[in-house]
């Protein structure tokens, strides 16, 4: 049994313009059973990345605003890569230098670090491409 109401935009506590609701009625086939409803949803919005009709504008679509957006997700999912990648890195390092004293695989990591601590910052900028 459905935890919802029948017709969640016929109710008088929803603030929606009737062309609006019957934009929403129509996509989300909110008249249909919930199975049908839950698979068209899964299938069309997930799948597809379309997420339909506006709740606030008549004749628009979400499309547009996440395409706007889509950049700076793009950015931060970028960030997210390179964070994992230097957490993935540190860790070896550590692993690497919990490993028996004066080998290459201890001493090179550190002599990496002091240097990258001592030299100034328009000195590591270009190395680094900054």
């Amino acid at each position: 049994m459905p935890l919802r109401p029948r017709r969640p935009l016929a109710r008088r506590t929803v603030n929606c313009p009737p062309q609006v609701a019957a934009n929403l009625n129509a996509k989300y086939g909110l008249d249909q059973p919930l199975w049908r409803q839950i698979t068209s949803y899964a299938g069309a919005s997930l799948a597809h990345f379309d997420f339909g009709p506006s709740f606030v504008y008549k004749d628009r679509t979400c499309e547009p605003d996440h395409r706007a957006g889509l950049s700076d997700y793009a950015d931060l999912c970028a960030l997210l890569v390179l964070f994992a990648l230097a957490v993935i890195v540190g860790v070896s390092l550590g692993l690497l230098a919990a490993d028996p004293p004066h080998t290459l695989l201890v001493t090179l990591p550190w002599v990496c670090q002091s240097v990258a601590q001592v030299l100034p910052n328009f000195v590591m900028a270009p190395i680094f491409g900054g």
